[in-house]
């Protein structure tokens, strides 16, 4: 079971090989180089807004929840309670908070049901707010929507909560209460500026779909005083349209804004986001005139204005404006620049296409520079950028290229940091495809202290973890020592540990393997690598046989994983662990988990868990579960094996509990019908009495036959089989054969129990052989027969005693004498065993 795929922190890897860029401190138009490609919106965004009310480079905040300003009522009844409550609005008017909690306080407190019991809840929350006693404010808030949720108050404190959660980034929080105060408010203008807040916290929290509804209500909003608000969603509309791939909805937000909006500033922006979305859409002349446009203003960040300077092929490339770099050079292309300006020139040209995410005329362009000015550092430097352009074209050669790059510029650049950053490319690029082994031979070589210090976290974990998985143990040891001991609060701690842990388990240092296992479980819960921690534990655990323990980890593991790929194998073994420890009031336990392993990996887990599942309940000694168990398994697989004892062992069992039909099945299964001597005598034996008593004689003939063909004569069995097998012949109208059975069995019984019950199958036999002759006609023969029958009888009744053979002799040789007219001595007998055997009934079976 692998877990290390699943373990990776996810990063992204071209924000990172970027970054590795950006860090080694180019000058200003060769790190602009590095910058992504230009989106519809730009690069550098503002800080997004913040729940209202909160202000924030001066931004004008939505309005707030509505305050009660004092009223002169003229119908204001008398009393302490509305004395208490004026002074304490009187201090909250005033601002004076502090003075304002307790009366406020007091009021709720001596007047539960006043008139002013929900403001005066509110507007202590409020107080508390104002006083910076944010949990008290809180719980405050919470106390008015407890007690008074469908009031303005409630409506304001959900305001309120909604604004504490969003500040403590508890965005889908923040969007249930901003959506209450939406719902309830009687005001329009809170009501939408709850809307604008929800979908903030929408869009935060990742559901696009509904910021982009909630922003469209603030946009469709015709109130002046939220008119930031209407920009800004106006803004969010066009932005997530563009994420979305609608462009004409989001030029249609643009518009809007454009024709609504009297914030200069936020014109100017628009746009300029306008503008880039125009050149998106291939609409370039509409494009300039909104630059031009933008640059009139004189509010115009300096980040945006670069985006919309066209000039010189220099100044356009500062500025971001790739098109006029592209056309001022096609333009200019037969002009003769100095030799030295000539490959700064073409490395700004490859680098704008490159910006462009045009990387194949980016790749054409570098190539020439290399080919024409191969000894300037322009050269080392578009050789460089050529390989950035491979790793977004996602070539399959990079690795081959970064190859080549090393072989030709480390003679003269032997120190050079993109020397260093070609093989952390190439280890990347075998890293993003999990190929960790050709990711760790990258690696190799690679002076961590020189990887600048804003992605050397990053490096030194990629390459701990390459180690790891590559099974170079104790390279990987050293390398995730190394950062976990620099960066002990980095993310990706839980999984290193992971991965060092395994290291050392790889290794034979299961202790420290532990340590770790235990660390990440303890001190990082709420990580992924917690399933890895849990599983390799386990699985240690159950190396060094401690049993509990690796119960206790596998339980854990499904417990709060219960979709981990090692969940089959978790169940699995914990079933086996509660059978491993061999204690009966633990077998149980072992029963579900057997079988939720067999449900999440039939394939893996059917035979395996099937087999310790039969012998749980073997050990239980519960029957009834044992033949479920076996059961199941024999219908789940045609094939399936289960050992003969088991099957053995339901037989015989149901045997003695009179399922005779169950005991067959199981006995016939634990046969060897083409091999009979391969299967144990009393297997036959039991099976033939079991379908003797099933009314199946031809087959307990066979089985009978089977039985004596391993038994010596001279056996107690022998002659009880042959009882059995005569009994079937019996039935079968075989009555010579039967009879002659009996013969060889009372030659070998001369007295005891198994002697009368033969005396009185012979009896049985000669009844049935009378009745034969009756019915041919043949009265002589049959009185002659009814007689032999009627002796055997009477002997047994009259000189055998025994509670089941004397009264089951009497009852049937009373039988017999009605049969030939000797009714009085029919009727005497009957007497005797009512006097003697008041309760005995005929029995049914004949081979229990």
């Amino acid at each position: 079971m692998e877990f290390s795929t699943r373990l990776v922190m996810n990063p992204n890897l071209r924000q990172w090989t970027l970054c590795l860029v950006a860090a080694l401190g180019l000058p200003a138009t060769m790190a602009l180089a590095q910058q992504r490609a230009p989106r519809a919106i730009p690069v550098e965004e503002p800080p997004a807004p913040r729940a209202v009310p909160v202000d924030e480079n001066g931004a004008s905040p939505a309005p707030a929840p509505v305050r009660a300003q004092p009223v002169v009522d003229p119908n204001r009844p008398a009393g302490p309670d509305e004395d208490l409550f004026d002074y304490a609005t009187l201090a909250f008017t005033q601002q004076d908070f502090k003075i304002a909690l307790k009366p406020y306080a007091d009021y709720v407190k001596q007047y539960p049901n006043g008139r002013h019991v929900a403001e005066a809840r509110f507007r202590l929350a409020e107080c508390l707010r104002k006083t910076n006693q944010r949990n008290e404010a809180i719980a405050a808030y919470n106390e008015v929507m407890v007690n008074h949720p469908r009031t303005e108050s409630g409506s304001s404190a959900a305001y309120r909560l909604g604004m504490y959660a969003y500040e403590a980034r508890e965005f889908l929080k923040a969007a249930s209460w901003f959506e209450i105060t939406e719902r309830l408010s009687t005001n329009a203008e809170v009501r939408t500026a709850a809307s604008f807040n929800k979908g903030l916290s929408l869009k935060y929290s990742g559901q696009a779909d509904k910021a982009l509804a909630s922003f469209k209500i603030v946009a469709a909003s015709k109130n002046p005083n939220l008119q930031k608000e209407i920009d800004i969603s106006l803004q969010e509309v066009a932005a997530l349209a563009v994420q979305a791939g609608r462009k004409e909805e989001a030029a249609a937000a643009y518009k809007q804004i454009l024709d609504s909006s009297k914030d200069e500033k936020a014109q100017a922006e628009t746009m300029v986001r306008y503008g880039l979305l125009l050149n998106d859409m291939k609409k370039g002349d509409e494009a300039l005139k909104q630059f031009e446009k933008a640059l009139a203003s004189k509010d115009l960040p300096s980040e945006l204005k670069a985006m919309a300077v066209f000039g010189t092929m220099q100044a356009n490339y500062v500025s971001g404006n790739l098109d006029a770099v592209i056309e001022t050079y096609t333009k200019h292309s037969t002009l003769l620049l100095p030799d030295e300006l000539r490959p700064k020139q073409l490395l700004i040209v490859g680098t704008t296409y490159k910006k462009k995410q045009m990387y194949r005329q980016a790749v054409e362009v570098f190539l020439l520079l290399e080919k024409d000015h191969p000894d300037t550092p322009e050269s080392l430097e578009a050789g460089y950028q050529k390989l950035l352009c491979f790793f977004q074209l996602d070539d399959k050669d990079l690795p081959l290229f970064t190859e080549r790059f090393e072989e030709r510029y480390a003679p003269k650049y032997a120190k050079h940091d993109y020397l260093m950053m070609a093989r952390l490319i190439r280890a990347d690029w075998w890293f993003s495809r999990q190929d960790y082994q050709k990711a760790a031979d990258a690696f190799v070589g690679v002076d961590v202290k020189r990887v600048p210090k804003e992605v050397r976290s990053s490096v030194i974990y990629k390459k701990g973890f390459a180690e790891a998985e590559s099974k170079k143990s104790n390279d990987a040891i050293n390398t995730l020592g190394l950062f976990l001991n620099d960066y002990p609060n980095d993310p990706n701690v839980p999984v290193a540990l992971a991965q060092r842990g395994v290291a050392y388990q790889a290794v034979g240092s299961n202790e420290r393997a532990l340590a770790d296992f235990n660390t990440i479980i303890k001190q990082h819960p709420n990580s992924p690598a917690v399933e890895m921690a849990l599983f390799q534990s386990a699985r240690i655990k159950m190396q060094t046989r401690d049993i509990k323990g690796m119960i206790a980890d596998y339980e854990a593991l499904v417990a709060k994983f219960p979709k981990s790929g090692a969940a089959a194998e978790a169940y699995y073994f914990i079933g086996r662990g509660y059978f491993d420890l061999k204690e009966g009031n633990l077998y149980e336990k072992g029963l579900e988990p057997l079988r939720k392993a067999i449900a999440a990996n039939r394939d893996e887990y059917l035979d395996k868990a099937s087999q310790l599942l039969i012998a749980i309940q073997a050990a239980r000694e519960d029957l009834d579960g044992l033949a479920k168990e076996v059961d199941t398994y024999l219908e789940s697989r045609k094939d399936a094996s289960v050992s003969p004892t088991i099957l053995r062992t339901l037989g015989q069992r149901y045997f003695e509990r009179g399922n005779y039909r169950a005991s067959a099945r199981y006995l016939y299964k634990a046969s060897t019908p083409d091999e009979p001597k391969n299967t144990d005598a009393p297997v036959w034996n039991y099976l033939g009495r079991a379908e003797l008593n099933n009314g199946k004689y031809e087959d307990a003939v066979k089985y009978f036959d089977n039985y004596l063909a391993q038994t010596a004569a001279d056996n107690a069995g022998w002659a009880e089989a042959l009882l059995y097998k005569a009994s079937a012949l019996l039935q079968l109208g075989q009555f010579d054969l039967a009879m002659q059975h009996v013969g060889e069995a009372l030659q070998k019984v001369k007295e005891g129990r198994l002697n009368a019950r033969l005396q009185i199958l012979r009896g049985d036999i000669a009844d049935a052989q009378g009745d034969a002759y009756s019915k041919n006609g043949e009265e002589e023969k049959a009185k002659a027969s009814w007689k032999d029958s009627a002796g055997n009888y009477i002997v047994i009744s009259q000189f055998f005693v025994d509670p089941e053979i004397t009264p089951e002799a009497a009852y049937k040789a009373a039988r017999v004498l009605e049969k030939i007219g000797e009714t009085e001595k029919a009727q005497a007998l009957r007497d005797q065993l009512k006097a003697k055997y008041p309760d005995y009934k005929p029995k049914e079976n004949v081979a229990k």
